[in-house]
């Protein structure tokens, strides 16, 4: 299967962790692993909620690892308005 990465924009998180995120991703956007969506989102923080970007592919997030990285406080559970 030949799949195009015109619809992918590369990223580095601040952690340096690589993926590929929604051509309208910008600096300043964050990664969200949303409880049972099978991928991490992209949200953009605007006044009073969160402006959803699309769905992305993070290394590191994609089989289960959020649950470690929460427990091991590298992260932290938050909750958001998304409108």
């Amino acid at each position: 299967m030949i799949m195009s990465l015109s619809r992918f924009r590369l990223f580095r998180t601040e952690g340096n962790t690589l993926g590929l995120a929604p051509p309208l991703t910008v600096a300043g956007d964050i990664i969200c692993v949303i409880h049972s969506c099978p991928f991490p989102v992209v949200l953009r923080r605007l006044a009073t909620h969160y402006q959803y970007i699309g769905s992305c592919f993070v290394l590191g997030l994609m089989d289960g690892e959020t649950a470690e990285i929460v427990a091991n406080g590298k992260a932290d559970v938050q909750e958001f308005v998304v409108e």
